[in-house]
């Protein structure tokens, strides 16, 4: 196979954000945590350093660590509790081509 054109960047990157996530639900149970399936409403912090979080369908969760992994979308859940954060959506693209050969 012949390489007949490529882009490359030294800050691309490719993440398979399944594997990833199933990565983490793995370690997270082998270090005795519940993995939780639900929507975040909101979050507060709580009495002590702890944080409140509402969620959907499972109620009120404490807990004393709070992850925001929720994308394009951590801006618009953390500015209701005061937090300004710098995260900026970015659209990527991304697409295949293949050479055709004539005939």
């Amino acid at each position: 196979m012949t390489l007949t054109g490529a882009t490359y960047g030294r800050r691309d990157g490719y993440l398979n954000p399944r594997g990833a996530l199933q990565g983490f639900v793995e370690r997270a149970r082998e270090l005795g945590c519940i993995w939780l399936q639900d929507e975040v409403v909101s979050f507060t912090p709580a009495t002590g350093h702890t944080y409140a979080v509402q969620t959907q369908a499972s109620g009120v969760i404490t807990t004393p660590a709070l992850v925001l992994a929720t994308g394009p979308w951590t801006q618009q859940l953390a500015t209701p509790v005061g937090l300004e954060l710098p995260v900026l959506p970015v659209r990527r693209q991304a697409c295949y081509i293949s050479r055709c050969r004539s005939h």
